[in-house]
C-alpha cells in the first residue's frame, strides 16, 4: 500500500533551492554536456580519419568548406593532437566551473548577510553588511572563499574543500600562465615528470571529480540558504537590479515573473513590501 505524502506547511512549501543556487546548477549542468560535445566530436573524427592517408589535410579528406590557411593539419598531425585537445578543452571547462563557483558563492554571501537585516534598503547592504561579505564578495580566490564561507554559513566542506585547493591551482595556470607548465607550479601540483610548456594533465575522471565536489559546495551552501529571509532579499535584489536598468517587470504581471524564476510565492506583507518600493 503506497505511503500518503505528508501534508506540507506554508512554510515548507516556500523551501525552495535559492535563485543562487539554481542559476548555479543550470551552467554546471552544461559543462558535462560541453565535455561529452567535445568527446563525441573526437572519436567521430578519430573514426572519420581511420584510414585516411596521413599526409592529407584534413578539410580536404573531409571535405569541409575550410581554407588551408585556416586550418592546414594534415591528418596524422591532428590524430596525434586530439588528446592535447581533450587536456585542454577539460581545463577550460575547469576555468568555467570555477567562475561560477566563484559567482555562486558572491551571491550565496549577499544573501546570507542581507537575509539577517544588515541592509538598507531592499538589495542593499549596509556598510555593515558589506564589510562581513567583503571576504567572499570582493575575493576571487577559491581557496579563501571556502574558508570564509564555512565561518560564514556554519558549514563544513571536508575534502571538497581541499580538492578545490588544487583545482584552483589548476585554473590559475590555465588562466594567468597561458596554460604552461614550469618547474614551480609542477612542484606545487604534485606533478612528476612534468613536460615543461605543455598544459598540466588533466582528464575527464579528474574534471568529473572536480566538478562533483563543486556541486557539492554549491548543494551544502544552499541548504543553509533556504529561508524566507534569504528569499525575499533574493527578490528585492533581482527587482533592484531591474529597476537600475528601467526593466522592471509590469506590476500586473509581477508575481508571474517572480514564479518563472522560481520563486514561491511572497507572504501578503513581503507583497506590500515590495509593490511599495518598487511602484510606488
Amino acid at each position: 500500500m503506497p505511503s500518503i505524502p505528508p501534508i506540507l506547511t506554508s512554510a515548507q512549501k516556500r523551501q525552495r533551492p535559492s535563485l543562487a543556487f539554481r542559476r548555479f546548477k543550470e551552467q554546471h549542468a552544461k559543462l558535462s554536456t560541453i565535455y561529452w560535445t567535445h568527446k563525441v566530436g573526437v572519436e567521430a573524427l578519430r573514426a572519420s580519419l581511420k584510414n585516411a592517408a596521413p599526409k592529407a589535410p584534413v578539410v580536404q579528406t573531409l571535405c569541409l568548406p575550410i581554407r588551408l590557411d585556416c586550418f592546414g593539419q594534415s591528418t596524422e598531425d591532428t590524430l596525434l593532437w586530439l588528446d592535447d585537445y581533450l587536456n585542454r578543452c577539460c581545463l577550460q571547462l575547469l576555468a568555467s566551473c570555477s567562475a561560477n563557483l566563484e559567482a555562486f558563492l558572491k551571491d550565496a554571501a549577499l544573501a546570507r548577510v542581507g537575509s539577517q537585516g544588515h541592509t538598507l534598503t531592499l538589495g542593499k547592504l549596509s556598510r555593515v553588511g558589506e564589510a562581513m561579505s567583503s571576504p567572499i564578495a570582493k575575493s576571487s580566490t577559491i581557496d579563501e572563499m571556502l574558508d570564509f564561507a564555512e565561518h560564514l554559513f556554519g558549514v563544513d566542506y571536508g575534502d571538497r574543500k581541499k580538492r578545490w585547493e588544487r583545482a584552483y591551482k589548476l585554473r590559475c595556470i590555465m588562466v594567468h600562465t597561458r596554460g604552461r607548465i614550469n618547474h614551480g607550479n609542477a612542484r606545487k601540483l604534485g606533478i612528476a615528470n612534468p613536460i615543461i610548456g605543455n598544459p598540466p594533465p588533466y582528464d575527464w575522471p579528474a574534471l568529473r571529480a572536480d566538478l562533483a565536489a563543486a556541486f557539492d559546495i554549491a548543494e551544502i551552501t544552499d541548504s543553509v540558504l533556504m529561508t524566507d529571509e534569504v528569499r525575499f532579499w533574493e527578490m528585492g535584489t533581482e527587482l533592484a537590479s531591474l529597476a537600475k536598468v528601467n526593466q522592471l517587470p509590469l506590476k500586473n504581471t509581477l508575481w508571474t515573473y517572480l514564479h518563472e524564476l522560481g520563486f514561491a510565492s511572497p507572504l501578503a506583507n513581503e507583497r506590500a513590501d515590495l509593490i511599495r518600493h518598487f511602484y510606488p
